[in-house]
């Protein structure tokens, strides 16, 4: 019994030894040496560089052009002078000589002395505008330019001029045309020659200072708004041979006195006019400004 006691206290000593063995950590082992780093390779030869092509030659260079030669000095005109009626020019390269190119007609030294512009025609006549003169008082519009004759004043051709105050027309003209003289406020009076067959729209419209108008025996047309707003105008005489007359062609007009030299055949629109009504001054005055100005007025 007792050894049996002994065998197993051992057994259980032994059981202790061993777990207590393998709870326990043991010492770290030292490190071995580093061992040593091995030798570089060597480097390989560097390889030969390639030779450089030859550069090629040079070329030569070419000859300059020679110089052309200088030009002579320009010769400007200095001061040119009508005398005992030959025309004389001073040039630049001989001050103290001025030549003389020849006579000269009046015509040619008096043709345009405003300044107008002239407007060669389809029928071989000219047209004009005021060009140079837009801001004169006074002008007259020659009968012909170029030995050919002036027919007509030009669409706007002095509309704005508004200094203009006295202007006298061609017998020669035949055509006044739109807005010509429109708001040429100073514009005082006019007398339309007897060759004129048309006063287009608007061409006297806004002339607020307009009081006096002689028109054409000729007149056959006078365009709508021609003589509106023409507010000073108080009197007028229409021709035989006027046949139309344009809508407000007098409108905001002063007219008191309309005198028709033909009354007969008027229509304003659709409404047919009385001649007798047209025999009264007042009444055509009446018409034309107020009671059928917005219609179209036309003439058998």
């Amino acid at each position: 019994m007792l050894k049996r006691i002994i065998a197993l206290a051992l057994m259980l000593f032994v059981t202790s030894c061993f777990l207590i063995a393998c709870t326990t950590q043991g010492q770290q082992g030292i490190q071995g040496e580093k061992g040593e780093r091995g030798e570089s390779g060597a480097q390989g030869e560097k390889g030969e560089r390639g030779e450089n092509g030859a550069q090629g030659e040079k070329g030569e260079r070419g000859e300059n052009g020679a110089q052309g030669e200088k030009g002579d000095n320009g010769r400007g005109i200095v001061k040119t002078e009508i005398k005992d009626g030959c025309l004389w020019i001073t040039y630049s390269d001989d001050l103290d000589n001025p030549v003389n190119i020849g006579k000269i007609t009046a015509e040619e030294e008096n043709e345009n002395p405003y300044g107008f512009e002239f407007y060669l025609l389809p029928d071989g006549t000219y047209g004009v505008t005021a060009g140079e003169a837009l801001y004169l008082d006074k002008i007259v519009i020659p009968e012909a330019y170029k030995g050919k004759a002036v027919t007509q004043i030009l669409p706007s051709a002095f509309s704005g001029a508004y200094n203009l105050t006295e202007i006298v027309l061609p017998d020669t003209l035949k055509s006044i045309g739109n807005s010509a003289f429109f708001n040429c406020g100073n514009l005082k009076k006019i007398n339309i020659p007897s060759g004129v067959e048309v006063i287009s729209n608007q061409a006297f419209a806004y002339c607020s200072s307009l009081e006096e108008i002689t028109l054409s025996d000729n007149l056959n047309f006078i365009g709508e708004k021609a003589f509106r707003d023409c507010s000073k105008l108080t009197s007028i005489v229409i021709g035989e041979k006027v046949s139309y007359i344009g809508e407000y062609a007098f409108f905001n007009c002063a007219l008191n006195s309309v005198e028709f030299k033909k009354v007969d055949g008027w229509k304003a629109g659709e409404a047919s006019i009385s001649a007798d009504s047209l025999k009264k001054a007042e009444t055509a005055a009446k018409y034309l400004t107020d009671t059928y100005c917005n219609s179209e007025w036309t003439s058998n």
